[in-house]
C-alpha cells in the first residue's frame, strides 16, 4: 500500500493535524515506511494454533504434589499445652455460661 500526498492529507485533517505543504512529502513517506512495515506481519505465519510460548518448544514440567514443610522442632517442643496435636488454651470468663 502506498501513502499518497492525498492520503496524507486527509490523514491529518481527520487528526487534526496542521501540516504544511513542505511536509507532506517527507510525512508521506514516513507514514508509508510504517504501513508497510505492519504489513509484513500479515506475512507471518499463525502461531496460535501451536500454542506458542516464548522460549523452548516444550519446557519441562515439575510434578504437581504438595510437600509438606518440616518444622524445625514440633509444635509439642514450644507451646504452652499442647494435646493430641491440639494447642490448649485456657478458657475465658467471658465464655463460660451462666
Amino acid at each position: 500500500m502506498t501513502i499518497s500526498r492525498d492520503d496524507l492529507r486527509r490523514i491529518a485533517r481527520l487528526a487534526e493535524l496542521d501540516v504544511t505543504p513542505e511536509e507532506v512529502d517527507r510525512l508521506a513517506a514516513q507514514v508509508d515506511e510504517i504501513v508497510g512495515y505492519v504489513g509484513q506481519l500479515a506475512d507471518l505465519t499463525d502461531r496460535a494454533d501451536t500454542g506458542f510460548l516464548p522460549g523452548p518448544d516444550r519446557a519441562a514440567l515439575r510434578p504437581d504434589r504438595v510437600d509438606p514443610t518440616p518444622l524445625d522442632r514440633s509444635p509439642a517442643d514450644f507451646a504452652p499445652e499442647f494435646q493430641d496435636g491440639f494447642f490448649l488454651v485456657p478458657r475465658l470468663p467471658a465464655m463460660e455460661d451462666g
